[in-house]
């Protein structure tokens, strides 16, 4: 069972008011309330709310005395919405583009109305309707959506400062670049500097190309691609080649998978000199990856 105590709590703002209302041809009233979510200060860094409504006041008990039925308008919304009737703990749930009818279990006319999972730049309104007319429940859903259970982990995270009460779910790839560093120095390239958010890796692979080792004393360096942060290596390979080797070209590593990068650290690829460089030679990472936010 959800329980709604940890959120904060917020009073409705507005003042209930009652409007007659007729469904089947039977005449009652209503309570009509707008939730501009907005208003109410939600956002990514606060998105979940509890507003209290208090329709027991003396204007509205002149019309009404008893909540039925609640009807839910929550289309063009990407959150579910909750109405919690606080005397009985009955919970009522509307989903993410839809709208219902539901009954009342409530003997007061107090009601908590909760929204879980706002997230800045798509805060939507909804509107909620108690009558005191018995309605049969009905959900008439406006965008049919499926959930995908991928595997994920709420704390198995390359990154340890953010997000480490959410999951990482699959990245989709959609999105590549391409680094390259030369063998023959110690140096860095940066491949990825959002500054916020995180980043899906879904596929790296890495090539050595024109690889010639010194002359005098062969050649030893390590590779790295990692954050200048907290995170630290995602991988480092070391190369030892003798005075004068060759590789034309060689894949070094080839790995598909889902990993989650903390994208507020930096992550470049790095040459560090163990020995001698090489005489000639080239780096290449190539990566396919999706940034959150995009």
């Amino acid at each position: 069972m959800r329980t709604f105590q940890q959120y904060p709590l917020v009073n409705y703002i507005g003042q209930p008011f009652t409007k007659p209302i007729s469904v089947f041809g039977v005449n009652g009233q209503s309570i009509p309330l707008t939730f501009n979510w907005l208003s109410y200060g939600v956002s990514t860094t606060a998105p979940n709310l509890v507003v209290k409504v208090d329709m027991g006041t003396s204007l509205v008990a002149q019309k009404i005395n008893t909540l039925r039925s609640v009807y839910i308008d929550n289309t063009g919304s990407d959150v579910p919405i909750y109405v919690i009737f606080p005397d009985t703990g009955c919970v009522v749930v509307c989903q993410p583009n839809c709208t219902i009818w539901a009954p009342c279990y409530t003997g007061g006319m107090i009601a908590l109305v909760a929204g879980l999972g706002f997230f800045t730049g798509d805060i939507p309104s909804t509107a909620i309707t108690f009558t005191n007319l018995i309605v049969p429940p009905a959900t008439n859903i406006e965008i049919q959506t499926a959930v995908a259970l991928w595997k994920a982990s709420n704390t198995i995270t390359r990154g340890t400062t953010i997000y480490n009460t959410n999951t990482g779910v699959p990245s989709l790839g959609d999105q590549f670049t391409t680094q390259n560093l030369n063998m023959n120095a110690a140096g860095t390239q940066t491949v990825f500097n959002l500054g916020t958010g995180f980043i899906y890796l879904k596929n790296v692979s890495v090539t050595l190309t024109q690889v010639l080792a010194a002359g005098a004393g062969g050649s030893n360096i390590n590779l790295f691609f990692e954050s200048t942060g907290v995170s630290g290596v995602f991988f480092q390979y070391n190369i030892l080649m003798a005075a004068n080797a060759t590789v034309a070209i060689a894949t070094l590593i080839n790995q598909v998978g889902d990993f989650k990068l903390d994208g507020s650290q930096l992550w470049r690829l790095r040459i560090a000199l163990v020995a001698a460089g090489f005489s000639t030679g080239v780096y290449t990472a190539n990566f396919s990856f999706t940034t959150n936010p995009l």
